[in-house]
């Protein structure tokens, strides 16, 4: 492998990887519109050693077999693919020029830029240049970056700017929450501490439908009684005199109680009771009646 000197022309796509067992070596490509540079670092002469390289064009590359079989069993077949598109002029959206291909990446969200960079490692690597991180910056935060972002991304890239703020935003929006948790568990507290008064409950008593009691006679009474001595009478055993006597005695309570209630009145006491017109005529039957 020679070191021509590299033309400059835009790079469309810069890949890196690793050679199978047993060689190992490193291999970096470099891919312009109209050249391929290739570098390998063997395993044995260090890390620090200049790597040995090989530039060829793109037409050349088209009769190179011992370039088609190293490029293949390093990079895939998914490289050789694009190589031979880019050769033979066959325009897709991975080997689009880069002004073109940021035109399209504009009208796409974050999420979406996203999500082609994980379709395959051309799309990875074309996902990942700075030009795109600068408009993922732009519609992930949803604002144009400030001069102090732009100084900072010439020293690290739109990618660590990026991860930087997201960082930050993160670290204010955790503290709020914090705050805004311990400002409500200490109104809980006071809520807590503080007992509502209840409001004093009038207690409605339910008024019931009680029937009136009619007063009975001392006719009606006696004669329930009566009716009482009966039944007795009729539960009465003669094995056992006991209960017998207790439901006499029980009958004897209730007469005493009635009459005291409601006593009996003599016919003098009710002839007393007459006005004065009356009494010469009762006067006149009990002279009759002693006669």
């Amino acid at each position: 492998m020679t070191s021509p000197p590299f033309p400059k022309t835009p790079i469309l796509l810069q890949l890196y990887a690793r050679a199978k067992a047993p060689s190992r070596d490193y291999y970096g490509l470099t891919i312009t519109e109209r050249n391929i540079l290739l570098h390998a670092w063997k395993i044995t002469h260090g890390p620090h050693a200049y790597p040995r390289t090989k530039f060829s064009d793109i037409d050349d590359f088209k009769c190179d077999k011992y370039l088609h079989e190293e490029l293949k069993n390093v990079f895939g077949d998914n490289v050789m693919e694009y190589l031979y598109d880019l050769a033979y002029s066959k325009r897709n959206l991975s080997n689009l020029p880069p002004k073109a291909f940021l035109n399209i990446v504009q009208y796409l969200t974050a999420n979406d830029i996203f999500r082609l960079a994980r379709t395959s490692k051309i799309f990875h690597e074309l996902c990942n240049t700075d030009s795109v991180w600068n408009e993922v910056f732009t519609k992930v935060l949803k604002r144009k970056p400030s001069p102090e972002e732009k100084k900072m991304a010439k020293d690290m890239g739109w990618k660590q700017v990026l991860r930087k703020r997201l960082a930050y935003i993160k670290r204010i929006y955790a503290e709020r929450t914090q705050s805004q948790t311990r400002t409500n568990m200490q109104a809980v507290k006071s809520a807590a501490q503080i007992k509502p008064v209840r409001p004093a409950v009038k207690k409605v008593v339910e008024q019931k439908h009680v029937k009136p009691v009619t007063a009975k006679t001392a006719d009606q009474e006696i004669d329930t009684t009566q009716t009482e001595k009966v039944v007795d009478q009729k539960t009465i055993r003669p094995s056992t005199g006991k209960i017998g006597a207790q439901k006499m005695s029980m009958s004897t309570q209730s007469k005493a109680n009635l009459a005291k209630k409601a006593p009996v009145k003599t016919l003098d006491q009710r002839v007393d009771r007459t006005p004065a017109s009356n009494k010469a005529i009762v006067g006149n039957k009990k002279t009759i009646q002693v006669k």
